[in-house]
């Protein structure tokens, strides 16, 4: 899009075919085909219709250009691209609960420091894997991390090794090859925080309770607030990460600078509670209530009482544990994932969406039959109002 934009400051897109399959020798992906011009061409068309422009986004004619769209301050350091681990850090939970279970160190600390709970992109979109990772932070030694000994000794034949020939840009091989600090210190004072998947086919959000590391595979974002939750999974924002967003092959990635940065929540995301108006602190509990209504009801979907128990982890701090009652629970579990659940669409979940798009909307102060080109027309104003653009 950066290209494109640069293309049309000293031309003209004449043709352009947005997303097109591409298949060579059984390799499936999607491109885009662009021609340009000095812009002396006014005959102009955009997957194969005329149109009077088409956009840096690829978009044509009447259709918002979001391109014009900046980084709103209001958002910086709120959404993370999670850990990068560059090793075979992860382990499975009944590997980590013998860790954790094990007596305490030489260093008169437990393994529950540095053995924490993992979640990538999976884990949302189909069911919780019960993975688990080892980690020691950003900075320590090495001397400090061998004090945790099982823990070390099972990284040091997974991991030394691997690292020693990789194209690691870090030659501590027992630390995360990227391990997000702005991302951990954001983090680090909340009981829980929201996860989406990077890529995926629906837009999913759902949160995650500490000390849980997320993965590279997915976008953390720093909010404990139903409200937060409740404005991230609206209509408003899917289009709008939609359309300011990439795509892998057909699925589409969520990216903090462009999809979330760029979004302007009905009122700056920073603004204190102490700070809003009635009127707009009533909004943002009504978008709440909305937000845990749907957050709960998914849940008792996913995990029906009938189907599962619920029991404490090996450490109280961890977040319990849900589990079949028996093999036959555990198969119909296995087809109870948010992707299962958003494939089917079924009215209940639908209604539970259109009463939190309400919400959302009323806080704006839109009507709820808003068509979605001024829909993203209104943000884009919006965007701009609250970057200072003149």
């Amino acid at each position: 899009r950066t290209v494109l934009a640069r293309v049309k400051e000293s031309g003209e897109i004449f043709m352009a075919w947005s997303d097109e399959p591409w298949i060579v020798e059984g390799a499936a992906v999607r491109v885009s085909i662009v021609g340009q011009d000095d812009g002396s061409d006014d005959n102009r068309r955009l997957d194969g219709e005329a149109v009077e422009s088409i956009h840096a986004s690829l978009t044509g004619g009447a259709t918002t250009d979001l391109t014009a769209a900046m980084q709103l301050p209001e958002n910086s350091q709120v959404a993370f691209m999670g850990d990068t681990k560059g090793g075979a850090f992860d382990i499975e939970g009944e590997l980590a609960r013998t860790m954790l279970a094990a007596p305490i160190n030489v260093n008169g600390r437990p393994n529950s420091d540095i053995v924490v709970p993992w979640v990538n992109g999976f884990d949302i979109t189909r069911r919780p894997r019960d993975m688990f990772i080892v980690d020691f932070g950003t900075e320590s030694a090495s001397s400090e991390a061998a004090q945790y000994e099982r823990p070390f000794e099972h990284i040091r034949r997974a991991v030394e090794t691997v690292r020693a020939t990789s194209r690691t840009t870090r030659s501590e091989w027992w630390l995360h090859e990227r391990p997000r600090v702005d991302m951990r210190r954001a983090l680090a004072q909340k009981r829980k925080f929201i996860v989406t998947p990077r890529v995926a086919k629906y837009r999913l959000f759902v949160w995650v309770k500490h000390p849980t590391l997320p993965d590279s595979a997915t976008i953390a974002i720093a909010r404990d607030d139903d409200y937060a939750f409740g404005v991230l999974h609206s209509q408003v924002h899917e289009s709008w990460s939609l359309r300011m967003g990439t795509s892998l092959e057909d699925r589409p990635r969520y990216t903090p600078t462009t999809t979330f940065e760029t979004f302007p929540f009905p009122w700056p995301l920073n603004t204190p509670d102490d700070d809003l108006s009635a009127e707009q602190a009533a909004h943002r509990d009504a978008i709440g209530a909305a937000a845990r209504e749907l957050d709960e009801a998914r849940e008792r979907w996913l995990n029906p009482p009938e189907l599962v128990r619920r029991e404490p982890d090996v450490v109280p701090e961890l977040p319990e544990r849900v589990l079949p009652i028996d093999e036959a629970a555990e198969k119909a579990l296995k087809k109870r994932t948010l992707t299962n659940l958003y494939n089917a669409r079924p009215t209940w979940l639908d209604n539970l969406h259109a009463d939190l798009d309400r919400a959302v909307l009323a806080a704006y102060g839109w009507p709820d039959d808003i068509e979605e080109d001024d829909l993203l027309s209104r943000l884009l104003a919006l965007n701009l109002e609250r970057a200072g653009d003149p």
